[in-house]
């Protein structure tokens, strides 16, 4: 990815007729043309979202979305310090391309993609970094984004799944095809180093999440569910370091950021996914456990019906790899991949859910039953206890 000469609009005011022709080689018409600024839908953060929409001269209606940087100064900063925009500009301008030539009908479940630009930083010109990714409008086509209570529809659930199992076979048939290892072709893949900022963010903003848990807990009258998880609190550092760790036995390409204000459902399209700024080279378990523990109602969202989804994938990406000639790749029976999943995957989500609870304000009551769910039925709090007990 490299720098071109497409101007990034610092407002809507910046976007004009010409600069949409620039950016998406469209012969559009002055007629109907409209911008729409701050049209941020969901609970997403680190992007700030314009719409435009125009007619060509073909007579077709066109509408496509500008992300730019967030305005918020909080959000702006972690953006800029995990440099996740060039990250998501990254994976449709190099990662996508390699994933669609192994595995042509993963391009079913992505958002068209027209351009992407970085403006670095330049204190000399007194420039501050700038960014911006130019895409369809989903919403002009019918899709709606999947509601926070999850999705109650067998179909909209298969078909994540059958996307993620493309996904981390794809990314390791690129792997046998290219005779590359993953974090050699896309080194921005966060997890790949140490990984000290993703780790410092997760110690930082934990405090705020637990302080948050408490009282939506409290709230919702199941004290216990608390007791348990207090209990884990202090040692909220070392279980990073953990999840960090075990994340690297088994890791492969991940989106990492799976839940439903990056899922867009229609009711004849497939299902797309956005957003890939969190884009990571983790264990896949990280991966199905945010996914799997936000997408279930909370009349679904049972360890029993975990597992069921959770055979899904694991049936669907072994036969990925068994056509694929990627046996090598099933490297954990089921027993062992499920209890992985139940542990650090399920960790992995705990600790995620636990920093992002600026995300369930739509629905803090769903917000409330994943951690009930994750102590009385995974039992996680007893888990992550032990682990760092022994590891004292």
């Amino acid at each position: 990815m490299s720098e071109n000469n497409l101007k990034i609009p610092a407002n809507k005011d910046d976007i004009t007729v010409q600069w949409v022709k620039d950016v998406t080689g469209h012969s559009v018409l002055r007629k109907d043309f409209t911008v729409q600024g701050d049209v941020q839908e969901g609970s997403g953060f680190l992007s700030s979202i314009c719409r435009v929409s125009y007619s060509t001269n073909d007579g077709k209606r066109h509408s496509i979305i500008i992300k730019l940087l967030p305005t918020n100064e909080q959000w702006l900063e972690f953006a800029l310090a995990d440099a996740s925009d060039e990250r998501e500009i990254k994976f449709y301008s190099e990662i996508l391309p390699d994933l669609i030539e192994v595995v042509p009908e993963f391009a079913e479940n992505i958002c068209v993609f027209y351009n992407g630009v970085v403006q670095q930083a330049d204190p000399d010109k007194r420039k501050a970094k700038a960014s911006m990714i130019i895409m369809d409008d989903l919403a002009s086509h019918g899709y709606q984004m999947m509601n926070f209570s999850g999705s109650d529809s067998d179909k909209v659930i298969e078909d994540l799944i059958t996307f993620m199992a493309r996904l981390h076979y794809g990314a390791f048939a690129v792997e046998k095809k290219k005779g590359i290892p993953l974090p050699g072709l896309y080194p921005f893949m966060q997890g790949i180093t140490d990984d000290k900022e993703w780790m410092n963010q997760m110690e930082t903003l934990g405090d705020d999440g637990y302080k948050a848990l408490e009282e939506i807990l409290l709230t919702y009258k199941i004290v216990n569910v608390w007791e348990h998880f207090e209990k884990v609190k202090p040692f909220t550092n070392a279980i990073v370091k953990l999840i960090t760790e075990n994340g690297r036995k088994h890791p492969c390409l991940v989106h990492a950021d799976i839940w439903p204000n990056n899922i867009q459902v229609h009711p004849s399209l497939p299902t797309i996914i956005l957003d890939w700024q969190l884009l990571g080279y983790r264990d896949v378990c990280y991966d199905l456990s945010t996914m799997l523990y936000t997408v279930l109602t909370a009349e679904a969202l049972t360890k029993d019906n975990l597992a069921k989804w959770l055979k899904k994938y694991y049936d669907e990406f072994n036969k990925f790899c068994e056509e694929g000639g990627l046996n090598d790749k099933i490297w954990r029976e089921w027993e062992e991949f499920k209890e992985f999943f139940f542990t650090w995957g399920s960790a992995y989500a705990y600790l995620v859910f636990l920093v992002s609870i600026y995300c369930y304000q739509k629905d803090l009551g769903k917000y409330a039953n994943v951690f009930r769910v994750l102590c009385e039925e995974v039992e996680l709090p007893h888990f992550l206890l032990k682990i760092c007990s022994a590891n004292d």
